[in-house]
């Protein structure tokens, strides 16, 4: 029950059905979902140290992935959707 001036917050649950499933995450994490459970390891352990950007992306490039440094650094600076989920 609302008392006089409190307005009811209508029930929205409906729309649901309308909301689109999200996609990928992020260029990056589309790209590097193909590697293999090594690869993947391997990039997960670089992510987190100190290698730079441009590195990263060098040896994704060999692996056959191409990803500008950029796509690179907005990932591992959490600046993507990955993060946000």
């Amino acid at each position: 029950m609302t008392t006089e001036g409190e307005a009811s917050t209508p029930d929205l649950s409906e729309f649901e059905a309308y909301v689109k499933q999200q996609g990928p995450s992020c260029t990056f994490s589309r790209k590097t979902s193909g590697l293999g459970p090594v690869d993947q390891a391997k990039l997960a352990a670089a992510l987190e140290s100190e290698y730079g950007h441009r590195v990263i992306s060098r040896w994704l490039k060999d692996k056959g992935v191409h990803l500008t440094e950029h796509v690179v650094a907005r990932h591992r600076l959490r600046e993507c959707k990955c993060w946000t989920e």
